[in-house]
C-alpha cells in the first residue's frame, strides 16, 4: 500500500475513487477509517481511564468548529490531545499519516480481545474476547458496545 490514509481522504476532493476503487496502492477510507477510530477511541479511554471517549473528541470538535468554518486536522489532533490529555503527534503519523501496518495490540488489549484463527482452509480470523480478560476489561467492551444514551 502506497497511499496513507491521510492523502486517501484527502483525494475524496481531488479524484473520482472516493476511497474505493483505486487499486494496490490506495488505501479505502471506507475500512480503515472506523479502524482507525476504534485504535484513537481506545487510546483515548486508556490514557483518561475510562473518562473519556472519542464521542467527547468529537463533542468537542463540533462546539468548536460546527458549521461553515470546519476544523483542519491539526486543530482535530489538538482537540483530541486536549480530551485525552496527552500528546497524540506521534500516533497520529503512524496511524493516520504513515502506510505502515496499524497495531492492534494496545486497543485489543483494551477491550480484552483477540484475533483467533476461525479454522477452515483460508487463513481467516475471528475476534473473540480473551478468556483471561479481566471485569475492567469486559466492562469498557461492553460498555463501548453500548449505544449511547443522552
Amino acid at each position: 500500500m502506497e497511499q496513507t490514509l491521510e492523502e486517501a481522504s484527502l483525494d475524496v476532493w481531488t479524484t473520482s475513487f472516493s476511497g474505493i476503487g483505486g487499486g494496490k496502492t490506495t488505501v479505502s477510507y471506507y475500512v480503515k477509517g472506523p479502524i482507525v477510530a476504534f485504535l484513537l477511541d481506545a487510546k483515548i479511554r486508556q490514557a483518561t481511564k475510562d473518562a473519556k471517549t472519542l464521542d467527547d473528541v468529537m463533542r468537542l470538535a463540533y462546539q468548536r468548529y460546527s458549521g461553515a468554518k470546519g476544523f483542519t486536522a491539526e486543530q482535530f489532533r489538538r482537540a483530541t490531545e486536549e480530551v485525552a490529555g496527552i500528546d497524540l503527534q506521534a500516533w497520529f503519523k503512524k496511524t493516520v499519516s504513515s502506510t505502515k501496518e496499524l497495531d492492534y495490540a494496545e486497543a485489543l488489549d483494551c477491550f480484552g480481545l483477540q484475533f483467533a484463527p476461525s479454522g477452515g482452509t483460508t487463513k481467516t480470523w475471528r475476534l473473540e474476547i480473551r478468556e483471561d480478560a479481566t471485569e475492567a476489561q469486559r466492562a469498557r467492551l461492553k460498555a463501548w458496545l453500548e449505544p449511547a444514551r443522552e
